[in-house]
């Protein structure tokens, strides 16, 4: 009898251990905190097929330590850091770090990222579909298992409009399900060139500030809101096209246009916008406006903080049916979807 009785209590045990961990992981997905909360650019790891044979990613931001990093994401606070990383990672590499700090791997360094953040902070991962298909999977899955506490399960995936140009909507579907089957919670891609069919496996989408005129790009938008499978919607403007174009207008104007046209579009057309922090030629710490204009010299940064400080306290933009669903918290256990 107490044969039986140990046997039963270890089969419970097990059985309670599966339930607890399959429910954990749903969590680690969007929560309504992150996909409705600040969202911020800023990348970090990056470039992975110019490391020689190891494909994998190094450190992107030159002149900056992981203390560097660190501090603007506390400053900041945003709930999700969007494209943090690109690629295969090498959770042991050393991100460079201040004099006299101790070293500092990828993984320590990723955690730290998402504790440094607001309220269920989470790093998003980039996988391009302009990679060759092996790289891909090679990487999606590498990401999944990363060992960063909480896990890594929302990916963003680049250059979509290429992939469909040459692989297809058929092809795409393949993909999206070898993806998800490793067991991504949510994923998302960009659509610079306009909608593209999601298939069923897409939760979010980004689409593209119009350059000409620096208005929001409604079309793109609106296709997207009337995808059942799109619960959200992300505001880029720092793809090489705008970003390039963003960058001649002089800083009062780029400053204006972000508060004016931008940051309040959002609760007009509801979407997220994601700040553009640090991209390639952009560094929003070395764009100053005039001093005697009416943001009186502060630097980019400084006005994106102004901004996320201002948007944080709107609260959401988001209809409520959006996170059907959807936990409320990180802690919260998820409904199935």
């Amino acid at each position: 009898m107490k044969k039986l009785l140990k046997v039963t209590f270890l089969l419970i045990s097990a059985l309670t251990l599966v339930m607890s961990s399959s429910g954990q992981a749903e969590e680690f997905g969007y929560t309504k905190q992150t996909a409705d909360g600040i969202h911020v650019r800023l990348i970090t790891l990056a470039s992975p097929l110019r490391n020689g044979p190891e494909k994998t990613a190094t450190w992107e931001l030159s002149g900056y330590t992981a203390q560097d990093v660190l501090k603007m994401i506390a400053e900041l606070k945003p709930n999700v850091l969007e494209r943090f990383i690109t690629g295969k990672q090498d959770p042991n590499y050393l991100v460079p770090v201040a004099p006299g700090s101790p070293p500092m791997t990828v993984a320590e360094f990723l955690t730290a990222a998402q504790k440094a953040g607001g309220p269920g902070c989470l790093v998003m991962p980039k996988i391009s579909l302009s990679w060759k298909e092996d790289y891909i999977l090679e990487s999606a899955q590498n990401l999944y298992n990363l060992p960063v506490k909480p896990p890594i399960r929302v990916l963003s995936l680049d250059n979509t409009d290429d992939y469909f140009k040459s692989h297809g909507e058929e092809e795409f579907k393949k993909l999206m399900k070898k993806i998800k089957d490793i067991g991504w919670i949510d994923i998302g891609m960009n659509s610079g060139g306009g909608y593209k069919s999601t298939s069923g496996y897409i939760s979010f989408a980004d689409f593209l500030i119009n350059k000409k005129d620096w208005t929001i790009r409604t079309s793109t938008l609106d296709k997207y809101r009337a995808d059942p499978n799109v619960r959200w919607q992300y505001l880029y403007i720092d793809y090489p096209g705008q970003m390039d174009e963003f960058q001649l207008l002089p800083p009062d104007k780029q400053a204006d246009t972000l508060r004016d046209v931008v940051v309040a579009g959002q609760y007009l057309h509801h979407y997220r916008f994601v700040y553009p922090i640090h991209h390639a030629k952009w560094d929003a710490n070395a764009v100053f406006t005039s001093k005697e204009g009416p943001w009186k010299g502060a630097s980019m940064y400084e006005v994106i903080k102004q901004l996320i400080e201002q948007d944080r306290k709107k609260g959401g933009v988001y209809a409520e049916s959006t996170f059907e669903g959807i936990p409320n918290a990180a802690t919260d256990t998820a409904k199935p979807k």
